[in-house]
């Protein structure tokens, strides 16, 4: 999750939108960024991906999409377990 994390961090913001594809859930509802404590207003609810484009949906905000430049969850399938979710 580091990787991807610095990846995150080194993206660019884009106009392009993700709405479907693969959803990152949040447990927490305290998240913490680099000086601490997020505000309410800040909380990310989830993040929507398609393994290159990265929305954010976050709490009372406009979404935000991050490009990382390459498909992550492509290049690291042979590490990752996903779980199908049933409807």
């Amino acid at each position: 999750m580091f990787l991807l994390q610095n990846f995150l961090r080194l993206g660019t913001v884009t106009k392009k939108r993700i709405d479907k594809g693969y959803t990152l859930n949040f447990r927490e509802y305290i998240q913490y960024g680099l000086t601490g404590r997020l505000p309410k207003k800040e909380i990310v609810k989830n993040i929507v991906t398609d393994g290159r484009y990265y929305t954010f949906i976050i709490t009372d905000q406009k979404p935000i999409t991050i490009d990382i430049g390459f498909n992550y969850l492509e290049v690291n399938k042979s590490f990752m377990l996903f779980k199908e979710i049933e409807e």
